[in-house]
């Protein structure tokens, strides 16, 4: 069966062996200066998240099978999903334990959109800075969101819900309450940058250095 896309967390990301990463909220800005010494900066468009991953060594077989889906996600159209792997989780929930069983949502929206609510999360359960959550909105297409929390460090009340957090990039059109919200392993839709794929070096029984760069899409 043809893969369609993005790729599930699990049918691709999940499954590379990466040993480095970047993951950064890319500044989309103009930036110019005035005699005064003033320096002036213009929005050009949305902040994106992009990065790079690096693979040190893998099995001759596990590189087949990782260059045989990078192959593919280099074609027109291929999308994945892809997370920041040392926040796979919040930091008061290494390993997402707390929260298991529980559906977090978006409870509320400010008008700022620059902070929101979730509930739905067990009584006392914490998020703080550095914590990074992701949800989907809008329709034709889907689009993913993936944000993270500068707010200091706050917990949720006997509800279940936490104060308004404030996150970056802006909440961007089109979310919504009683969304889902993910907390273990949120992600971003993907696409490869064009000519960054760096295909590995055999040498002796493994591969080593194979690199990709990807950049979040909205579309």
């Amino acid at each position: 069966m043809a893969f369609t896309f993005p790729l599930s967390r699990n049918a691709f990301f999940a499954d590379v062996p990466t040993t480095e990463q970047t993951f950064d909220l890319r500044e989309n800005i103009e930036v110019s200066g005035l005699a005064d010494g003033s320096i002036l900066r213009d929005d050009l468009g949305p902040r994106l998240w992009a990065g790079r991953c690096t693979i040190e060594h893998m099995t001759f077989w596990k590189a087949r099978e990782i260059e045989a889906k990078l192959s593919l996600l280099q074609g027109v159209g291929a999308s994945f999903f892809v997370w920041r792997l040392d926040c796979a989780y919040p930091a008061g929930d290494p390993d997402g334990s707390l929260v298991s069983g529980s559906s977090p949502v978006i409870s509320a929206l400010n008008a700022n959109n620059r902070e929101l609510k979730i509930s739905g999360l067990p009584v006392g359960y914490s998020l703080g800075p550095g914590d990074m959550l992701s949800f989907a909105y809008g329709s034709s297409p889907t689009r993913y969101a993936l944000h993270r929390i500068v707010s200091d460090a706050a917990v949720a009340n006997a509800g279940g819900e936490t104060p308004y957090l404030e996150v970056v990039p802006h909440i961007r059109p089109g979310a919504v309450t009683s969304t889902a919200v993910v907390l273990g392993r949120p992600y971003c839709k993907a696409v490869i940058v064009p000519g960054s794929v760096q295909p590995g070096v055999a040498r002796g029984a493994k591969v080593r250095g194979l690199s990709f760069e990807f950049m979040q899409t909205l579309r």
